[in-house]
């Protein structure tokens, strides 16, 4: 069963990024989609890819397909075309079979479209890559086509992708959240962490986070942690999310690939991507099972893999605690 992404309160905002992009769908070309670090891009995308409710809304005989390349662990060839087969669930992990399922899927649904999430991932593929996802769109144009999703700080390599850049000449820009959008968004949180939050307390934090998804997370989890909104606050305006040019981050990662787990690496790396910050069950299960998209992942299961990083990052001496938010996830905390 496939893991669809919860209804939430999308159906209720994002919706001026949802219209353009639906516009431009519907043209047939592939565009570019450039957001800031910790702007809920992806989970957006996860959603506009499987919700029934915008499908019948915006995209109509269209069929989304989402590819986060943060999952690519190899930059080969290879490996890409292996991605986009499971993900079209194509016979074989072949170029060929990849055609002959657009060919397939195109007798059902007037466009079919993959989202590239993490598009900056591609910086480091081979250019034998870049050029086969260029053939692909060439071979369907107008019925087949990209939406090449990137972070705003990397950014795509204009030489090396030049092949998809060339047929996405149109880039849009995903905003921030409006006040009344994150006011909701961090209404829904307290609720989710059964945490109380005046008005005041709602305007605090929407002013504070500039429309960053991120920061209203890492804010509201530091309150349902025992901190005042003015600690959490002064908390969250110190930055204290890490930054990947940091020496000091980058001994840490290196460190924690060297020593953990497949697994643990992979939760540790998405809990401390998103320091202070709650990661969904739901999103570590995606992690452990990216092809089914966390179907079929127990709790049980998440639960011995956050239990063996506990004891990784304590053995390791990191300066860091996995806290459990109950019923909800996990979030990543440093100590001095």
């Amino acid at each position: 069963m496939k893991y669809v992404e919860p209804e939430g309160l999308y159906p209720n905002y994002r919706q001026e990024i949802t219209k353009k992009i639906s516009t431009l769908v519907h043209t047939g070309e592939s565009f570019k989609l450039v957001a800031k670090s910790g702007s809920g891009k992806s989970k957006y995308l996860r959603y506009i890819s499987n919700s029934e409710t915008i499908k019948t809304n915006y995209f109509k005989d269209t069929l989304l397909l989402y590819i986060d390349l943060n999952r690519a662990y190899q930059n080969t060839t290879q490996h890409l075309i292996k991605i986009i087969a499971q993900t079209l669930e194509a016979k074989e992990e072949t170029g060929d079979a990849i055609e002959n399922k657009i060919h397939q899927l195109l007798s059902q649904f007037s466009k079919v479209y993959l989202i590239l999430d993490q598009a900056e991932n591609l910086n480091e593929f081979e250019d034998a890559g870049i050029k086969f996802l260029r053939s692909l769109r060439d071979d369907h144009k107008g019925k087949f086509g990209f939406i090449i999703s990137c972070e705003e700080e990397v950014g795509l390599d204009i030489e090396i992708n030049k092949y998809l850049l060339e047929i996405s000449a149109i880039e849009i820009t995903f905003e921030p959240l409006t006040k009344q959008e994150s006011g909701e968004v961090i209404q829904n949180l307290a609720k989710n962490m059964g945490i109380k939050l005046s008005k005041n307390d709602i305007e605090s934090i929407t002013n504070r986070s500039k429309g960053s998804p991120k920061i209203i997370r890492q804010t509201v989890t530091k309150i349902m942690a025992g901190e005042s909104v003015s600690e959490a606050i002064g908390q969250a305006s110190e930055g204290s999310l890490p930054t990947e040019t940091s020496p000091a981050n980058e001994n840490t990662i290196n460190l924690v690939e060297k020593t953990l787990t497949k697994n643990e690496q992979l939760f540790f790396k998405e809990m401390y991507r998103n320091l202070n910050a709650v990661v969904k069950r739901d999103e570590l299960a995606i992690l452990l099972s990216p092809k089914s998209q966390g179907s079929g992942v127990s709790d049980e299961a998440i639960d011995q893999v956050i239990s063996r990083t506990r004891k990784s990052i304590k053995n390791l001496q990191l300066p860091y605690h996995i806290k459990t938010v109950r019923g909800i996830g996990y979030f990543l905390e440093e100590f001095e």
